[in-house]
């Protein structure tokens, strides 16, 4: 007996699964599994993202467009396009868009408090 069981025929949707537009970022999570979480970031021009929610026992980003400044404490790291950065600890970390475009980041975060636990709330 075939135990497979088919959600539906499109496959994945690509649609959001809840997203919150805070001033000068919109934070989309679109996948959830159990404390793993996939989210897409959109900061705008000279704007940044920083939230109580962003501490977590690891996080990845790729920078999809622009490029990004992320301060976590005293250090800071700039992550160009095309490339990421892994995040690990418990310090909370701020994301900042210091170029003249549009900044959209890929994240995977990882622990008890995500980045999309507000986006998901």
């Amino acid at each position: 007996m075939d135990q497979t069981a088919y959600i539906g025929s499109s496959g994945p949707s690509a649609e959001p699964i809840r997203s919150v537009e805070l001033p000068g970022a919109k934070v989309s999570l679109l996948f959830r599994y159990g404390d793993l979480d996939v989210v897409v970031s959109e900061i705008d021009v000279h704007s940044a993202f920083s939230d109580a929610s962003l501490i977590c026992g690891f996080s990845w980003h790729l920078v999809v467009e622009g490029r990004a400044l992320f301060e976590q404490g005293d250090l800071g790291w700039e992550v160009l396009p095309a490339h990421s950065l892994r995040l690990a600890g418990a310090q909370p970390y701020r994301i900042v868009n210091p170029g003249e475009e549009h900044l959209r980041l890929l994240s995977i975060v990882v622990g008890a408090a995500t980045t999309a636990e507000s986006v998901a709330a």
